[in-house]
């Protein structure tokens, strides 16, 4: 094989190579959950224990995620994957979205006022008008049909877990968590509801 040929070939492979590798990036992005807050009640007393908790069960819970590429990703069919000691395993749609390159997402379970009680993540956060709007709220939201996190009863050495994950539209797990919700010192307390990663 002649020089300039040898050199033609190898830049083929280069970008070849470089296609490969641009699909296997797009196929299992880089995006992370950063960030969630969860505010479940109690199932003994039906309301939350924890000092720190936000102002209302239907108000504040909610899944960050993190575009960490250098492309856009289409979540579009994407899920959250839920696993906990109550309710098993389920998973559940959020709002379409195109996420940008470095950009965050707030997946929220009650953005706007579902159940009509006064209480939602657009009444907490942004201009708090109770109406979700990007542009004047000033970041991404989108609403989901994932429930509140239920706190099963406990008792004395017992720690339930959490587990969160997100699935993209192949069903391949791109970001998982677990977190446990209580801790025994020496009685059971809930913990503090809000977790960065």
């Amino acid at each position: 094989m002649k020089k300039k040929e040898l050199i033609l070939f190898l830049q083929f492979l280069i970008i070849i190579v470089s296609l490969m590798t641009s699909a296997e990036a797009q196929s299992n992005p880089d995006v992370t959950i950063r960030e969630i807050m969860f505010d479940p009640p109690n199932s003994i007393i039906d309301k939350p224990q924890d000092a720190f908790r936000c102002v209302n069960d239907s108000s504040c819970q909610w899944i960050e995620i993190y575009n960490n590429e250098d492309f856009a990703v289409d979540l579009s069919q994407w899920k959250v994957k839920t696993e906990t000691k109550t309710d098993g395993i389920k998973e559940y749609d959020f709002g379409d979205f195109i996420l940008q390159p470095k950009s965050f997402l707030v997946i929220a379970t009650q953005l706007e006022d579902e159940d009509a009680d006064g209480f939602s993540f657009a009444r907490l956060y942004g201009d708090k008008d109770g109406i979700w709007n990007t542009n004047v709220d000033g970041f991404n939201a989108v609403d989901s049909n994932v429930p509140f996190f239920a706190t099963p009863d406990l008792f004395s050495g017992l720690n339930t877990f959490e587990h969160i994950e997100l699935k993209d539209g192949s069903g391949n797990t791109i970001s998982a968590i677990i977190f446990f919700s209580y801790y025994t010192d020496p009685v059971n307390v809930q913990r503090n509801n809000g977790y960065t990663m």
